[in-house]
């Protein structure tokens, strides 16, 4: 149900002169929900401190019970649209208005949500009649404002019999605006905001699915307040036809969604410093003033701990800033540093290129709305997090990560990475010549301690990119492979003058009589563009073609992420054969071709007697 006790009709009318609605018809099926979950939209404001702020604030507008009209005209019922009503909810949003859902934790059909919103209906008008009636005596509209006071304290009583589940936030709207914008979406749980995500919402009509999964409710059950607003202030005209937790009969296929999304598991945090890692504004205070957040300050190393990276997004000077982060003894936590003055999203891409890691691996947390907003606008796949969020994030799914010795290490690994940048950005010579320079070792071998497969299976759960296969496992189905003869499991380690990469790669490769097929192959990105694939490849084909076998194969399953891992293989001179599914099986004829490395020094215990 929509608050229509503010419902202004003049302006409304004034609304539709300067822009008509057009004809609209619905995509969302109504007979094929089930249960939609019984809330009540009410406008808000994102920067209300009332009283003070009707006297005070530059964009008070007075409503009929003189507190402030967040939405021009209240929402309007506008009968030119339908959706789970026979009317759209009709928002013309104000300088930081908002609307905000009231979950009352229990579900009806479609049919009794309306029934219940036409008694809302009639009561409301009854109740408007009745204070315009005592207008003289009742300037505040004290009538009204008691109905929606014992309305939501009844509605709270409202206990199911049990906890439905939902299956998405549908969200279905039209918007007047000439261009695109982002629609900011936020669960409040407990009164603290747990998930916060935007749409994006394009000219005319808008129709998107939101998991209910995605906001992070206990056991699913969805409860608390939902808050939308549009972004950076934007004073949209939106008519949502659907604003509501669903439940299907039958869940429909998922409408493409261009919109990039976050991966699975976090890598890399990015911290804001002022008023989020430590109290108070750096230019505006003596270092020694400063009040380091000690929850924060935890968290950096918890999360180091786990094997997920830790970098500063600040702005500031950084001549200024980083010897007081050096003076903390906390500097090494932090990998590419971007302490300056430009745009944060822009910040964010430069150190994922640094990492060698995918953007949408990154999570930013920032105590200022207007940061958040600006990069989970120009970076959709990035997630973001209020400083208020800290103490929690740990619990977090995306930060539930395996944690090995080699992910504890992971952290100084990058670290030595830094100096091969600095030294590879200043070498003269070609790429090849700097990595023989490198003297990089790969010893292949089988793992066999218990921390050596934990790493093998880390690499092949968190591995994007560089994934031939993509191929996820559970422990249960990964410990199956390692004990079956008919598979040869190698691991990858990799030194060089700098230091030690550690295990960097995995490949499972499956025995067969005329050939050996890699059934998957994963490196680390901490290696990308240093031939180690090239150098593996021609350690198994020399090894293969020792033994008399002709063919070395493997398993290419495309997403949106491995191209880089195909253009290797490709390169190496595979043939590509596409056997349907995004699914392919590359070949590497070793009568026809011999490879060669000159650039890795490879050793292995492993022999050609020993892989048959």
């Amino acid at each position: 149900m929509y608050q229509s006790e503010w419902y202004d009709g003049d302006l409304f009318v004034l609304e539709e002169k300067k822009n008509p609605s057009p004809e609209f018809t619905s995509k969302v099926d109504k007979n094929n929900i089930k249960r939609v979950l019984f809330s009540h939209w009410d406008e808000h404001c994102l920067e209300c401190g009332p009283p003070l702020c009707y006297k005070s604030c530059a964009v008070y507008l007075k409503r009929g019970d003189k507190k402030c009209r967040k939405v021009y005209y209240g929402i309007a019922r506008n009968r030119k649209f339908s959706g789970l009503f026979s009317f759209g909810a009709d928002v013309r949003f104000r300088k930081w208005g908002n609307i905000t859902a009231t979950l009352f934790n229990t579900g009806y059909s479609p049919r009794k949500i309306n029934a219940l919103d036409s008694i809302n209906k009639n009561l409301v008008r009854t109740f408007n009649f009745l204070a315009k009636l005592a207008k003289p005596i009742d300037k505040t509209r004290k009538i009204n404002n008691g109905y929606a006071f014992y309305r939501t304290k009844i509605l709270k009583k409202l206990k199911p019999k049990e906890y439905d589940q939902y299956d998405d936030f549908l969200i279905e709207c039209y918007s007047f605006e000439q261009k695109p914008f982002r629609l900011m979406i936020e669960n409040n749980k407990f009164t603290e905001y747990s998930y916060r995500d935007s749409v994006l919402i394009q000219p005319g009509y808008n129709l998107h699915r939101i998991p209910v999964t995605d906001f992070r409710y206990r056991d699913n059950i969805v409860e608390g307040a939902v808050i939308v607003f549009p972004e950076n202030d934007l004073e949209a005209r939106i008519v949502f036809t659907w604003l509501d937790f669903v439940q299907y009969k039958i869940k429909p296929k998922v409408e493409v969604d261009n919109k990039l999304k976050p991966a699975t598991k976090v890598k890399c945090v990015a911290w804001d410093l002022d008023n989020t890692f430590w109290k108070g504004v750096f230019i505006e205070n003596k270092p020694e003033n400063l009040v380091i957040n000690s929850i924060a300050l935890d968290t950096i190393k918890k999360l180091d701990e786990r094997g997920i990276l830790n970098t500063i997004v600040s702005k500031n000077t950084y001549e200024e800033v980083w010897p007081f982060i050096e003076s903390l003894g906390i500097s090494e936590y932090f990998l590419f540093p971007a302490i300056n003055w430009g745009q944060k999203s822009e910040n964010l891409k430069k150190i994922a290129d640094y990492l060698n890691i995918n953007v949408d691996t990154f999570a930013l947390i920032d105590d200022s709305p207007f940061e958040r907003s600006e990069v989970s606008t120009a970076l959709t796949q990035v997630r973001v997090y209020k400083d208020t969020e800290i103490s929690k994030i740990l619990g977090y799914p995306e930060f539930d990560v395996p944690v090995t010795e080699e992910s504890r290490k992971r952290r100084s690994y990058y670290l030595i990475e830094q100096k091969r940048v600095q030294i590879a950005e200043s070498f003269t010579g070609d790429y090849h010549s700097f990595l023989k320079s490198c003297q990089i070792k790969l010893n292949i071998f089988v793992p066999e301690t218990e921390n050596q497969r934990l790493r093998c299976f880390e690499l092949i759960q968190r591995t994007n990119q560089l994934n031939l296969s993509s191929r996820r496992y559970n422990e249960e189905s990964f410990n199956q492979i390692f004990n079956d003869d008919r598979f040869l499991k190698v691991a990858l380690e990799i030194e060089d003058q700098f230091g030690s990469y550690g295990i960097v790669g995995f490949s499972i490769i499956e025995k067969a009589i005329d050939y050996y097929k890699i059934q998957d192959f994963v490196i680390s990105c901490r290696v990308a563009n240093k031939l180690v694939e090239d150098s593996f490849v021609t350690w198994l084909s020399n090894l293969m073609r020792a033994r008399g076998k002709r063919y070395l194969l493997a398993d290419y399953i495309k997403t949106t992420r491995n191209g880089k891992m195909l253009s290797v293989f490709e390169a190496i001179k595979f043939e590509k054969e596409d056997i349907g599914n995004d699914t392919s099986i590359l070949k590497l004829d070793l009568e026809k071709q011999v490879l060669t490395n000159d650039v890795i020094i490879v050793s292995s215990a492993i022999n050609a007697e020993m892989i048959d």
